[in-house]
This record gives C-alpha cells, structure tokens and sequence, in this order.
C-alpha cells in the first residue's frame, strides 16, 4: 500500500479499518455489499482505537 499527503496536513500513525477492508476485499477478488459503512481507525500494529462520540458520528 502506498499512502500520499495529498492535503499537505501530515502522515498519520493510524490507518482506517475501511482501508484494511478494501485492501482485503481486493486480495480476495470478493466485492464489499454497497450498505457497508465502516467508521473507525487502527494503529499499523493492528490495535483498533476506540471510536469517540459515536451517536455523533452516525
């Protein structure tokens, strides 16, 4: 995977889970269903962080 600051505002230490999905969905030639949202972010050791004010985000 190859990551770009396209918006000159810095790297992060995270990676979104979305992003772990997308890469696996492509590994595994399987489409992800259309309805699927995911919100969250883990760090690149795998440590998922808790996401913060989720009514909020909905």
């Amino acid at each position: 995977m190859h990551i770009n600051d396209l918006q000159g505002i810095g790297l992060t230490d995270e990676l979104a889970i979305a992003e772990l999905i997308g890469l696996c969905s492509g590994a595994l030639d399987k489409p992800v269903q259309k309805s699927t949202i995911v919100i969250g972010n883990m760090t690149v050791g795998g440590t998922i962080a808790k996401v913060e004010e989720f009514a909020n985000v909905l």
